[in-house]
């Protein structure tokens, strides 16, 4: 299973629990896959989540960082994700804009505190919306790589349905 995260230190480098750096080192340890982080996290950071992965007994080329895109969506096509899950504690609406024009499903994480933190109601429908790491991994255990398709489909008609450019100048006029 192919698994990206796209932001940057800003909305991922927060004391939160759950930790990213921990819930990805989780998520590596039951799918066996790869993780991509696309945005620029600090050294020490990326320490922390290779140091996550090591305590899990997972292999650190497993988590593959790239600093910078100049589109997610094109990203997500090329390197064939499966399930984006969506940053936190704070997620990015423009990048969950572009992950539903790639037709990538999503997991959301819903925010302790806030819905629009967490941008839950920017989700397409059919993503999973998990609160503990727990309830994610379960989500993983039964997802298919067929059912995970249908919500990437699910996903791109959500897009063409509420964000592509012509939607936006319908609303504008």
């Amino acid at each position: 299973l192919v698994t990206c995260t796209a932001a940057g230190s800003n909305k991922i480098e927060h004391e939160y629990w759950p930790r990213y750096s921990n819930v990805i080192a989780e998520v590596l340890a039951h799918t066996g896959g790869s993780h991509i982080h696309i945005g620029r996290l600090s050294w020490l950071y990326r320490y922390q989540i290779k140091r996550q992965l090591h305590k899990q007994g997972v292999k650190s080329k497993a988590f593959i960082y790239i600093p910078y895109v100049k589109s997610v969506a094109s990203s997500l096509r090329y390197h064939k994700v499966d399930l984006y899950l969506a940053s936190f504690p704070y997620a990015g609406a423009r990048t969950l804009v572009e992950v539903m024009a790639a037709g990538v499903p999503t997991a959301g994480h819903d925010h302790r505190s806030s819905r629009i933190l967490g941008a839950i109601d920017m989700l397409p429908p059919m993503s999973c919306v998990w609160v503990r790491v727990e309830q994610l991994i379960e989500f993983l255990t039964i997802e298919t790589r067929e059912s995970l398709k249908e919500r990437g489909k699910a996903a791109r008609s959500h897009y063409e349905s509420y964000h592509t450019s012509q939607q936006l100048q319908r609303a504008l006029e």
